[in-house]
């Protein structure tokens, strides 16, 4: 249950992949969204960190897209990579020497309709939660979207 309320709290902040547009269409409100893979980190990590996907079924595991915290802003929990779609990703968090790898089985991209079912746009997001390695995460800082 701990699992499906994460995920649903999870695709209900798709911020990074939903955002208002300037245009309007009519009775539909103006969001748009990127298809893509959303990655949930369970912590965030006290110090610069980056997170890489691979692909579990490719042969030597190369690295599809990454994304690099350096510090301030662009530190979030939740990371959107867009346009990407793994069905079996390998997600590897980095934080100094330390890494964290995650292999949560194959993701089922779930349609969003940010303005509504009757109005575009159609993305497809899939999401999976990552874990960071232990002992690089913010003092008293765990899961944002634990139910407890």
């Amino acid at each position: 249950m701990m699992r499906r309320t994460t995920l649903l709290a999870v695709i209900a902040s798709l911020g990074g992949a939903c955002r208002q547009s300037t245009t309007s269409m009519g009775d539909c409100s103006s969001f748009v969204c990127e298809s893509g893979l959303l990655v949930h980190l369970v912590a965030l990590p006290s110090r610069p960190f980056k997170v890489e996907i691979a692909d579990s079924e490719a042969t030597n595991t190369p690295v599809l897209a990454s994304f690099e915290c350096s510090g301030g802003a662009s530190c979030r929990q939740d990371i959107q990579f867009s346009q990407l779609k793994v069905v079996r990703p390998v997600i590897r968090v980095s934080v100094g020497m330390a890494v964290a790898t995650t292999t949560p089985g194959e993701v089922i991209y779930r349609p969003v309709y940010p303005n509504g079912a009757d109005c575009p746009p159609r993305c497809l997001i899939g999401t999976v939660v990552a874990n960071v390695p232990s002992g690089t995460l913010v003092s008293g800082v765990t899961d944002r979207r634990s139910d407890g």
